[in-house]
């Protein structure tokens, strides 16, 4: 489960009696937001790096994982998306599994395709958002599925109604 303690995620692994072995994830990455999970989990950050910088003024000895938090904090301040893709990470390597599966709510859109999100202008931080999962795909040597199995587009699995009735999204693949 998630080792932090917000329920950001749970991976199951699954060996086979030849000792082949599967993770499975399932993660619900937050949506930026003033509120909500995005705010909690960015204020827990912030307040992870204080107690980890002071603790390192002090003199004290960061454990492993401490280091790697600090690290990933001083490099990209209070990012949640950022942190679950690392945690998730460092998981997995640790597991060493032959297969991969990931699934959930990534509200983070596929390699390449930003304007998955929906048909709105594209905003920075999704760009943003987009190359970071890149990034974690790429280190794990993950595939898009519907991609990899030889589709042009993404499925849109959501649709707005009202005044959003053009929007689309990929978010929940």
């Amino acid at each position: 489960t998630d080792n932090r303690g917000l329920g950001r995620y749970v991976i199951t692994q699954m060996v086979g009696t030849n000792g082949c072995s599967t993770v499975v994830v399932s993660w619900y990455i937050p949506t930026r937001s003033l509120t909500g999970a995005w705010a909690y989990q960015t204020e827990m950050m912030a307040k992870w790096r204080k107690e980890l910088e002071l603790k390192k003024l002090e003199g004290r000895e960061l454990e492993f994982e401490e280091q790697r938090t600090l690290a990933v904090l001083e490099e990209d301040g209070a990012d949640p998306k950022v942190l679950l893709l690392r945690d998730v990470e460092w998981e997995v390597r640790r597991l060493k599994p032959e297969f991969i599966i990931i699934g959930g709510d990534a509200n983070t859109t596929p390699p390449e395709l930003a304007m998955a999100r929906s048909s709105k202008v594209v905003k920075a931080e999704d760009v943003q958002d987009t190359e970071r999962m890149a990034e974690f795909a790429e280190r794990l040597g993950l595939a898009e599925p519907y991609r990899w199995l030889g589709h042009e587009e993404v499925p849109k699995t959501w649709r707005g109604r009202g005044q959003r009735m053009k929007e689309w999204s990929w978010i929940d693949y």
